[in-house]
């Protein structure tokens, strides 16, 4: 998109303006309600399907040459050509190029009353599409959120999907199971990859997405209630595509201080990722739906993001601004720029020494007793102890001695050793709450909560939702 033009979106906390000036534009790229983007790039084009719930036609085919401007081209299916199981809450769909046809998969609700797999193929992204007869997976709790891979070790394709078990208070693992080579039929055994556990994940993970990056594969997914604005997306990898996975101990992408001045969305999650391809190729996009601040689980419902993504040094992906959605403008992705910038992200875990200064005052800054004084303490900055998305600070003046919350306070402590240690003293580096420049910290064991300054002291608190609290959460880094 170039020349200029600009939308003004009105959001209950106030007004954002989304701008796409000369090579450049502001999320979101898809502004009316367009859930569980499913994205592909084929014949020199990017395509989305997105959920269509109830409504006929069903899922939406949406087309694109830069991830930005996207047109209504058609549909999956209407009422006429639908799989003769399907009846309604027809969700998550993905297209994939598979040998010579594109292979729709999805889930939608059967005549039994339970959500199951299907799919449907065509010779081309726009259709038309013949839909498969029969159900691709089912489990007596539900089966939602396909998505296919082909190995590139191996040449095997796989269907992964979510077994539904929050729809009746059950566990929600994601599955694997070997296709033919056609891509039509499952074959083998099902086979766990993950499922949830971690404090930020809630009571379920769901909406898989697999990729191969650097002999390891990486398992994208989201967890938390899709409702929330503790809805996120988490990373997992393993060196075989069966596993077992090791998760990352913080999600990749999240946005719980809803509303946030400096940050336009909450809630993100559902993922694609498209990695080297397009015009430019060589860099990897994050494509996800999420809302708008302060109108969560409201209207205009889940709108649809794109993000740059990067590979940390420790293996783990970087997303959008330092783990948050961008609201600010970005290269358009196919644009040479886009692909060449640098990660986005605040306190990289490298072993660079900073000071932390409170947003509110330039010489009040992080103090070894736990208070907010002078500016005379300094802090080295290492992978986390509990690694993937988060930072651990060790003391300059007492080195051994790592930054950790405890009983709601923070306090430098040596490292014991115990899973408690290595939680307590990791933490999200995030884009500003109130600047986004500047940095927030929040808990991976007590994700609601940030590091904030109160009363002089430095403290970990449940999102409040005040102005006061979101310049308390924030700070800058003084390089030393």
């Amino acid at each position: 998109m170039f020349g200029s033009a600009c939308a003004v979106v009105l959001v209950s906390v106030g007004v954002y303006v989304s701008c796409q000036t000369a090579g450049q534009f502001s999320n979101p790229v898809v502004d009316v309600d367009a859930p569980d983007p499913g994205v592909m790039y084929d014949g020199g084009y990017f395509w989305m399907v997105t959920t269509s719930g109830q409504s006929s036609p069903m899922f939406p085919i949406r087309k694109s040459t830069d991830l930005v401007s996207w047109d209504i081209v058609g549909y999956v299916f209407d009422s006429t050509s639908k799989p003769s199981w399907t009846v309604t809450d027809f969700w998550a769909p993905e297209l994939h190029r598979v040998g010579d046809r594109i292979m729709v998969y999805f889930a939608a609700r059967g005549s039994d009353g339970k959500l199951a797999v299907g799919g449907g193929w065509a010779t081309s992204p726009e259709g038309p599409y013949t839909p498969l007869q029969y159900q691709l997976a089912n489990h007596s709790w539900g089966a939602i959120d396909p998505t296919y891979f082909k190995d590139p070790q191996t040449s095997k394709q796989y269907l992964i999907w979510k077994v539904d078990g929050n729809s009746c208070g059950q566990p929600t693992p994601i599955m694997a199971q070997e296709l033919n080579d056609a891509g039509d039929a499952v074959q083998g055994a099902q086979t766990e990859l993950i499922d949830f556990g971690l404090a930020w994940e809630g009571s379920l993970v769901e909406a898989p997405w697999m990729m191969f990056h650097s002999g390891y594969y990486y398992l994208f997914y989201s967890g938390g209630a899709y409702n929330e604005p503790t809805y996120n997306v988490g990373v997992a990898r393993s060196n075989g595509i069966l596993g077992p996975y090791t998760k990352a101990c913080a999600p990749v992408l999240s946005q719980y201080a809803d509303p946030a001045p400096a940050i336009a969305f909450s809630g993100p999650g559902h993922v694609s990722v498209l990695d080297g391809i397009g015009p430019n190729g060589g860099a990897p996009f994050m494509i996800y739906h999420s809302w708008l601040r302060g109108d969560v689980g409201t209207s205009p419902g889940r709108v649809v993001l794109v993000d740059r993504m990067w590979w940390g040094s420790d293996g783990w992906p970087i997303v959008g601004s330092s783990g948050v959605p961008t609201s600010d403008p970005q290269p358009i992705p196919t644009t040479s720029y886009a692909v060449s910038r640098d990660p986005d992200i605040r306190l990289p875990a490298n072993g660079t020494i900073y000071t932390l200064v409170t947003y509110e005052w330039s010489d009040h800054c992080w103090d070894d007793d736990g208070s907010i004084t002078n500016c005379d303490y300094t802090y080295i900055s290492h992978e986390g102890n509990c690694p993937g998305g988060t930072v651990s600070l060790e003391s300059t003046a007492s080195p051994g001695k790592y930054w950790r919350h405890q009983n709601g306070k923070l306090r430098l402590d040596y490292n014991d050793g115990t899973d408690l240690f290595q939680m307590d003293s990791s933490f999200m580096p995030l884009g500003g709450v109130h600047a986004i420049s500047g940095v927030s910290l929040r808990s991976i064991n007590y994700p609601k909560c940030y590091v904030r300054h109160q009363n002089g002291a430095l403290l970990i608190s449940e999102w409040d939702k005040s102005d006061l609290m979101a310049q308390d959460c924030t700070f800058y880094t003084e390089v030393n």
